[in-house]
């Protein structure tokens, strides 16, 4: 996975998915896998579905207003917490 420091775009080949995860950096808060909302998503919050892709995860945190170096940090946690085999690249 390439991440652009400069504006954040996310770069990932193939339909690369994320198992079941929770993340917490600056305000956001990413959940993979968990329960869904039955009502609407707190401020910063942001939960997706088991199965959820890169491309899923990417799209979310920039609907989130998160900025290019929140978005790195919460990829390379995907990675640190084993919910993605991965590696991130942060250009």
């Amino acid at each position: 996975i390439i991440i652009s420091a400069k504006d954040g775009t996310v770069v990932a080949g193939g339909d690369v998915r994320v198992s079941p995860a929770s993340v917490s950096h600056r305000g956001i808060s990413l959940r993979v896998g968990g329960p869904a909302a039955t009502a609407p998503s707190t401020p910063g919050g942001l939960t997706l579905p088991a199965g959820a892709t890169v491309e899923d995860v990417a799209a979310g945190l920039h609907a989130a207003g998160a900025t290019s170096g929140e978005v790195a940090s919460i990829f390379e946690s995907l990675v640190a917490a084993g919910a993605m085999s991965a590696q991130v690249v942060i250009r």
